[in-house]
């Protein structure tokens, strides 16, 4: 018999789901100029996100609670969480809100990184007690300091039912 108690989900995190741009550039640009390119990419992004999509993609049950809008950075955001195996069941997505999106500069040859962003106008998500239930069936809660009232609802959760 097993003393540790039976869990569903390896983690489940709280934090901002956004869409990241990626565009590779030659040099920071200065004034009016136009430059071309490098290279650029799309995809999920937002440290606890990125997180959960990482440890899906090696084949942890991950969940994410979060909120996003339901317009199409929105929609890109799920089908990315579902391209890592990240359930989203958690996610409230709010009507006529817009979702986040950063967009980040990588300068080629140091990595270095600039970064533009739009906050989500989507509220912060309510502590429901399907949060309550997925925080109980982890084994471990992944914050970063956002949506506060969630977090310190599901911080004492997790500290009561062990997670």
């Amino acid at each position: 018999m097993s003393t540790f108690p039976q869990k569903h989900i390896d983690i489940v995190g709280i934090g901002a789901s956004t869409l990241d741009r990626f565009i590779v550039v030659d040099h920071y640009p200065t004034g009016r100029e136009v430059q071309q390119v490098v290279s650029s990419t799309t995809d999920g992004g937002g440290p606890v996100a990125t997180a959960l999509a990482v440890a899906g993609k090696y084949g942890a049950r991950t969940a994410m609670i979060d909120s996003i809008g339901d317009d199409m950075v929105g929609r890109h955001i799920l089908d990315d969480f579902e391209k890592y195996n990240v359930n989203t069941e958690a996610i409230q997505v709010e009507r006529g809100a817009k979702s986040g999106v950063a967009t980040i500069l990588v300068k080629q040859s140091t990595g270095e990184r600039a970064v533009f962003f739009e906050r989500s106008t989507a509220t912060e998500p309510e502590f429901l007690d399907t949060h309550k239930q997925l925080i109980g069936s982890a084994y471990i809660l992944h914050i970063n300091g956002r949506h506060r009232q969630l977090m310190r609802s599901a911080m004492a959760v997790a500290k009561e039912v062990g997670t």
